[in-house]
């Protein structure tokens, strides 16, 4: 798929994809769809080329179509570049993330799907690069493990925030401390963040 997504207006209601781990700008993910409010959700954007977003849940666990929606008030805008339909009836897809947004007046459909009005937000500065061969030597390490290998492909390796970004959506951090670190608009400010979490990561374990 190589068409450009559509950006929709800021007053557009954008479907809300909740997740226990959140999507970070320039970054891919591989996901499954098995559940037909979301099957629906994924044929509706790929006619119509518009993204989706892609928003962490403050729980452990995503919501039923009844429960309430429990999520963090910043996301990433998703887009679709590949998919594929088994035999199963589940869609594999992989998606990119576009830019972060701020999620304002969610409301779910009587589908159960959720959307909410997206404010998209800025990002400022650039990552530095000390430290630099020392995350990315970690990034290939954990791109090792099988679940998340064939997100390897996709990956800049000469770009620092790509390195910062994919490593803020694979280690074990809290979500609050992920969700903090993507809330960061300034690159250089969110690589310090990252540098730190990972010392204290490493101090703990």
């Amino acid at each position: 798929m190589s068409e450009t997504p559509q950006i929709l207006n800021d007053n557009s209601d954008v479907p809300l994809f909740p997740l226990t781990m959140p999507l970070m700008p320039g970054c891919h993910l591989p996901l499954r769809i098995f559940e037909p409010r979301y099957l629906d959700m994924i044929s509706s954007c790929l006619k119509s080329n518009n993204p989706f977003t892609i928003v962490q849940t403050k729980g452990k666990t995503e919501p039923s179509v009844q429960s309430d929606l429990e999520i963090f008030s910043v996301g990433t805008q998703a887009s679709i570049v590949d998919f594929d339909q088994g035999k199963d009836g589940c869609l594999s897809i992989s998606v990119v993330g576009i830019r972060r947004v701020s999620i304002e007046a969610s409301h779910q459909l009587d589908s159960g799907l959720w959307v909410a009005r997206n404010t998209p937000l800025e990002e400022r500065g650039s990552a530095p690069e000390d430290e630099l061969n020392t995350l990315k030597n970690l990034l290939e390490k954990l791109l090792q493990h099988h679940m998340v290998k064939s997100m390897s492909d996709a990956v800049d390796y000469e770009s620092s925030e790509q390195i910062m970004n994919y490593l803020i959506m694979l280690l074990p951090f809290t979500a609050h401390m992920k969700q903090a670190l993507l809330e960061t608009d300034h690159h250089g400010l969110r690589w310090q963040g990252l540098v730190e979490a990972i010392s204290r990561l490493e101090a703990s374990s």
